[in-house]
């Protein structure tokens, strides 16, 4: 199963109205997120295993730092029903998925 079937744009969508009570941000959030995901699909060993909320989760961290539009780990980790810890840790390892991945916010690495 690729990850692609398990984690649909629908899904993506639907969880970044979660974070993002705008439409225009969730959609924007949404459809890079799942062009990342689209990009990345074949590393089976870095989606095996975890839940799609912690996949996105951390994700949406970064997106939403690089549009301007951030929600802190505690926000993302309530609306999706898991913990702030858990989206530290999924930043991180899309930092390390995604070296090219840089923030335009200052340029530099979030805050732990």
């Amino acid at each position: 199963m690729s990850v692609l079937n398990r984690i649909s744009f629908e899904e993506i969508k639907k969880t970044a109205e979660l974070v993002w009570l705008d439409q225009k941000e969730a959609e924007q959030i949404a459809m890079e997120a799942f062009e990342i995901i689209t990009k990345k699909s074949n590393n089976y060993v870095f989606f095996n295993g975890r839940a799609s909320k912690c996949i996105l989760g951390g994700l949406f961290y970064l997106l939403g730092l690089n549009h301007g539009i951030s929600r802190t780990q505690k926000e993302i980790a309530v609306q999706l029903g898991t913990n702030d810890v858990t989206i530290r840790v999924s930043y991180r390892r899309w930092l390390k998925l995604l070296p090219e991945f840089v923030l335009k916010r200052n340029q530099r690495r979030p805050h732990s």
